[in-house]
């Protein structure tokens, strides 16, 4: 795991480039190096997972004489005795726009320009950014912030977005001239400032295995490296399945955290309570649980939210930070999570009651009042816009089930993906996240909507295999990794909520965001309004976000 960055066509390529990484040495804080020609520079900063003194691969990756590498995770299902094979193995693939079973972002610089490759589900970031003044000077980086100065322009068009579905569409960000680069997908960047995107050809996993094998084999692969390995704990069956495959795979030493957020019970708080076999490695276990309430929640949600980067309806955001912080105080370098698995298996409750006639705009996302409370806030102009955006990038009428995972392997995973990578990064800890790996993926596609979802259950075929490893365990509704802002804010928390918004007055004047109406959504939070909660949520992260007072590299 790393952080990564080129230039090219800049005034002072090999400045820019250390520039960029020493903004983003949290995720490198073990080797850095930086590799330049006439026309560009490539870097990374290195977080070695495999213990720094048996080492001594030199960086960036030399595959030829004018070849150089840098890239951002690992590959799995391949054993490499050193680093510079990986390397090989990735460039290989991509040059022939094959995808990998990877998460990672690879560039090779070459003598006219930068290639750039990203993983299929884009578990590891990639932004770049054109230079308004210069448009043949761009910059790439795995984090915005390494990109960006205080005079960056915002695009408000994103702003919007996200407030109406949660991300900015087509590749945008919030800045008017970043991008993030399209999972599954190579772009190139030449030296007279051009770029080309492809798609890669998907890797072709094997489909003859059984779920249960599958996932004893990605995480058998995700537990690649010798540094302290963790495991990112709730009451979920997700987190619970990949404890018991750790257990099954004799992985000792392991240190697992859960966080337990006040007035909720999705947490684990006595490893015995997973009902593993009484003489499993899991004895050898320590378990961390991280208590969270309301106090906890304001002393970190701006430095969190300053992190993750992006304004976001995503509660669990606060959450991942003090998840990250005891996992760095437990000197983890590898943490196993659970993400992916509600995407492919359709875990989200709100997928229990889905028809050919569920419209996923009115019906999911833009549910209840929301769209009123948004039209008054930001006008309906701008509300009409982003949802004819929506419409010419995905379909709405959920009448395939492809349909459904197309829009929420963009709309709820990247966002999800990116929380991951951000906040365990931010304390030098890499993110792994079996369910995306292998051939999980491919079978997740054979299961229809009925044996997926029965009787008010989501994922069925996780549950169903629990209880095959574990027939202990009972089976429960999907409980969600959230902050209780319904409970919090309209009560202990409401009068930190009316400060910290009457603070961020002036920003979102400047945003042309309805004064009145904030006011009008604020007395509707005291009364509990699930709509108008989550929206002023969601202008508390655009202020977290554009705050000054809060130092960027926090």
């Amino acid at each position: 795991m790393c952080g990564i960055a080129g230039v090219i066509n800049g005034q002072d390529c090999k400045n820019e480039i250390f520039e960029i990484l020493s903004k983003m040495k949290h995720r490198g804080p073990d080797n850095i190096g930086v590799a330049e020609n006439e026309y560009s520079s490539i870097g990374m900063c290195q977080l070695k997972i495999i213990s720094p003194k048996q080492i001594v691969d030199k960086i960036p990756f030399i595959i030829s004489t004018d070849l150089n590498c840098v890239y951002n995770g690992e590959v799995y299902g391949n054993k490499f005795e050193f680093a510079t094979d990986e390397v090989r193995f990735l460039f290989n693939n991509y040059s022939n726009k094959h995808s990998t079973d990877s998460m990672n972002v690879f560039a090779v610089q070459e003598s006219n320009g930068i290639s750039v490759y990203r993983d299929k589900f884009g578990i590891k970031p990639a932004f770049y950014k054109i230079d308004a003044n210069c448009p043949s000077h761009i910059s790439f980086a795995s984090e915005i912030k390494a990109l960006v100065s205080n005079k960056e322009k915002i695009n408000m068009d994103a702003i919007y977005e996200i407030m109406c579905y949660g991300v900015p569409l087509q590749n945008k960000t919030i800045f008017e001239n970043v991008f993030s680069i399209k999972p599954n997908s190579s772009i190139y960047f030449n030296k007279s400032g051009e770029n080309e995107c492809e798609d890669l050809c998907e890797y072709m996993s094997e489909e003859n295995l059984s779920l249960k094998d599958a996932i004893n084999e990605t995480v058998k692969n995700c537990l690649v490296g010798n540094r302290k390995l963790g495991l990112a704990l709730s009451g979920g069956v997700d987190s619970i399945i990949i404890a018991n495959v750790l257990n099954e795979l004799e992985v000792k030493n392991l240190e697992v955290i859960s966080i337990h957020v006040q007035g909720t019970d999705d947490y684990i708080d006595d490893l015995s309570k997973l009902c593993m076999p009484e003489d499993g490695s899991w004895k050898t276990w320590s378990l961390s649980v991280v208590e969270f309430g309301p106090e906890d929640f304001v002393n970190v949600f701006e430095k969190s939210v300053k992190i993750f980067g992006s304004p976001s309806y995503m509660t669990s955001i606060p959450l991942y930070y003090v998840l990250a912080k005891k996992a760095h105080e437990l000197n983890v370098v590898v943490l196993l999570t659970g993400e992916g698995a509600d995407e492919l298996f359709l875990g989200y409750q709100t997928y229990a009651n889905i028809t050919d006639e569920t419209d996923y705009i009115s019906d999911i996302i833009m549910t209840g009042k929301k769209r009123k409370y948004l039209e008054t806030l930001i006008g309906r102009n701008n509300v009409d816009a982003a949802l004819d955006r929506f419409l010419g990038e995905f379909p709405t009428k959920l009448d395939d089930i492809s349909c459904l995972k197309k829009i929420e392997n963009s709309i709820s995973l990247g966002p999800l993906l990116l929380r991951t990578d951000h906040l365990l990064m931010a304390f030098s800890i890499e993110g792994r996240t079996p369910y995306l790996h292998g051939s999980i993926p491919k079978l997740a596609e054979k299961y229809n909507y009925n044996e997926l979802v029965r009787d008010g259950v989501t994922k069925r075929p996780l549950y169903n295999l629990l209880k095959e490893i574990n027939d202990k365990y009972e089976v429960m509704p999907k409980k969600a990794f959230r902050t209780p802002i319904l409970d919090w804010f309209s009560d202990e928390l409401f009068k930190w909520v009316q400060d910290t918004m009457n603070s961020y007055r002036q920003l979102f004047n400047d945003f042309f965001i309805d004064s009145t109406c904030i006011e009008f959504l604020l007395s509707r939070v005291k009364s509990r309004d699930v709509n108008a909660t989550n929206i002023i949520y969601m202008l508390l992260t655009i202020g977290a976000c554009f705050n000054c007072e809060v130092d960027k590299n926090e």
